[in-house]
C-alpha cells in the first residue's frame, strides 16, 4: 500500500449497515489520502454471550487481524478503526423491562417487552459493561486508533425512522434506498446527520454518558455526526455546510 494511503476500517454488525453507509463514506473520501473499508461481523460483538470486559479487546483484535491477513496488510496500514453499534435499548433501567407472553422482543420509546426478562437483563448488563470500556478505549491492537459510535435504538431507527420490528427483506430495501439517496449528495447527507434533533452534542464522551441515562437508548439518537465532523476537520470542506453548531441535550 502507498506510504501515505491508509485504510479507515469500519466495523459493523450487519450487511445492511455496510449497504447503507459504505457507498456514501467512500464517496466522501473520494480522491482523498485515505480509503474506506468495511468489516461485517454478522453479530453484535458488544452483547454476544461469549463477550466479556476481559476479552472484548482481544475479540475485536482478532477480527481486525483477520482483515489484515485477508488483504495482506500491516497494522500501520490502518489509519483508524470506526466501530458502529446499535444501542438496542441496552442501557435502560431494569424497571423499564416488561414481560410478554409470546412473540419477538418489542421496543417502545420507554420500555422493552420480552418473553425472558432474566436473559435480557443479563444481555443489557453485559453490553453496558463492555460499551463503557470501549468508549474509553483509544487504541486497539496496541497501535491502531479506535472509536466506537452508536445508533439508537438501531440504525434503521435513526436513518430510516423505522420504529417497530422490520423484516430482513425490508432492512435490505431501506438500506439500499438510503445509500442511493445520499451517495451522490454528500451535502444533504451531512445536513441529515449533523443538523437533526437526533444528534447528541459535539463531545464524544458526553454523548455516551447521555445515551446511557434513563431510557435514552430506546429513543432516536446517534453520535455518528461527531465522526463526520472530524472528517470535515481532517480533510477540509467535504460538504458546503458552514458553522454547524450543536446544542448539548
Amino acid at each position: 500500500m502507498s506510504k501515505n494511503k491508509q485504510v479507515i476500517l469500519f466495523i459493523v454488525e450487519g450487511i445492511t449497515d455496510q449497504s447503507a453507509l459504505e457507498p456514501i463514506m467512500k464517496n466522501i473520501l473520494e480522491e482523498k489520502d485515505d480509503k474506506i473499508k468495511f468489516r461485517v461481523l454478522h453479530k453484535d460483538i458488544t452483547s454476544h454471550k461469549d463477550s466479556k470486559t476481559n476479552n472484548i479487546k482481544k475479540k475485536l483484535g482478532e477480527e481486525i487481524n483477520k482483515y489484515l491477513d485477508t488483504y495482506k496488510l500491516k497494522r500501520k496500514d490502518i489509519r483508524e478503526v470506526v466501530h458502529l453499534i446499535d444501542t438496542d435499548g441496552a442501557f435502560v433501567p431494569d424497571t423499564n423491562i416488561e414481560e410478554k407472553n409470546e412473540g419477538e422482543i418489542e421496543y417502545t420509546e420507554d420500555k422493552i417487552k420480552v418473553k425472558n426478562i432474566s436473559n435480557l437483563k443479563e444481555r443489557n448488563k453485559r453490553k453496558t459493561e463492555i460499551v463503557k470500556l470501549l468508549y474509553k478505549t483509544d487504541q486497539i491492537c496496541r497501535i491502531i486508533p479506535y472509536k466506537i459510535y452508536y445508533f439508537s435504538r438501531n440504525r434503521e431507527h435513526v436513518l430510516n425512522n423505522k420504529d417497530g420490528t422490520i423484516t430482513e427483506e425490508e432492512k435490505n430495501v431501506i438500506a439500499d434506498e438510503f445509500s442511493e439517496e445520499y451517495e451522490n449528495n454528500i451535502e444533504e447527507f451531512y445536513k441529515f446527520m449533523c443538523c437533526s434533533s437526533g444528534d447528541v452534542g459535539d463531545e464524544y464522551e458526553a454523548s455516551w454518558k447521555f445515551i446511557m441515562k434513563g431510557t435514552n437508548s430506546l429513543k432516536k439518537y446517534h453520535n455518528f455526526h461527531i465522526y463526520l465532523q472530524l472528517l470535515r476537520t481532517r480533510y477540509g470542506d467535504l460538504s458546503k455546510i458552514e458553522n454547524v453548531l450543536f446544542d448539548d441535550k
